[in-house]
């Protein structure tokens, strides 16, 4: 468990200093990122520094199991996020298709996360 949450932690903090560090090449090499809506640089580095704060909680909560709670706060907008997609799509905002393209990364992840916080 403890090798599980140090790699979600390492790719939620890769993935959130990639949007600090290069918002733009983040926003164009992304799939579907582009479909959401006109690249805002300040937005994707807020976003990515909510994501470099998971990375660190589950970096943390994989050496301490003491800091399960920094995890799921984490989680929570993990999965925050991911319900706004689904609500997206209920919409009728987004398609499908742009859903199902997500799913892994925005759906599946944070519930793995989820778990690997709370066991």
């Amino acid at each position: 468990m403890k090798l599980f949450r140090l790699a979600l932690g390492l790719s939620f903090a890769a993935n959130g200093l990639w949007m600090l560090c290069a918002p733009r090449l983040w926003y164009e090499i992304l799939p579907g990122v582009a479909a959401t809506g006109a690249f805002n640089p300040h937005f994707v580095r807020d976003i990515g520094a909510v994501y470099a704060l998971c990375g660190a909680a589950f970096v943390t909560l994989a050496m301490r199991a003491d800091a399960r709670a920094y995890a799921l706060a984490g989680c929570a907008f993990l999965l925050a996020h991911g319900a706004i997609h689904v609500i997206e799509v209920v919409a009728g905002l987004h398609d499908i298709v742009h859903l199902l393209r997500d799913l892994p990364a925005v759906l599946l992840l944070p519930l793995a996360a989820s778990w690997a916080a709370w066991r």
